[in-house]
């Protein structure tokens, strides 16, 4: 009896696991034909962030401009612009090693800078923050996701936010 349970158990796991992933599948396909409606920056870039934000059920999903010359992230979207070095916080972490990094208590991170929540007048909770790359694999931007709603960001996450901001940054 408790074999037949455990075997309906996993089965109702499959099945959710099924159920999430043909879910983000829909927003994707959503995405895709919401984006190719029009090829503008603005649109690309808004597009995504909705994207993102629905399907990661997160709270933000703000852009931090890579410049590689002097080796800079900038924040441009408050009241007075913001820069980060590359290597130094988290946003810059990601912009050095071109791969996503998540924080689940952001506050207590010391990669963490408090810099743009003070500015936006937020609390960020949780990160995910991902690369931004051109056609060529050179980096244009960094992503922010965060305070996710339902537990703490992961690896698919991590995978689904990659896909759309690579695309993003293709149509940039």
């Amino acid at each position: 009896l408790l074999q037949d349970f455990s075997v309906l158990v996993a089965s109702a796991i499959a099945n959710l696991e099924f159920h999430a992933r043909t879910a983000r599948t829909m927003r994707l396909t959503h995405y895709y034909q919401k984006v190719s409606k029009s090829l503008e920056a603005d649109a690309v870039r808004e597009a995504t962030r909705v994207a993102i934000r629905e399907a990661l059920q997160c709270e933000h999903v703000i852009y931090y401009w890579a410049d590689p010359i002097t080796r800079q992230i900038l924040f441009l979207e408050g009241p007075e612009p913001l820069k980060f070095s590359w290597g130094t916080s988290l946003v810059g972490v990601v912009a050095d090693t071109l791969k996503a990094r998540t924080l689940t208590k952001a506050h207590r991170d010391p990669f963490f800078d408090r810099r743009v929540d003070l500015m936006m007048g937020f609390k960020t909770k949780s990160v995910l923050c991902v690369p931004v790359c051109d056609g060529d694999g050179h980096l244009i931007a960094v992503m922010q996701c965060s305070n996710k709603k339902d537990g703490p960001f992961d690896h698919d996450d991590a995978h689904f936010a990659t896909v759309l901001g690579t695309q993003a940054g293709i149509m940039l």
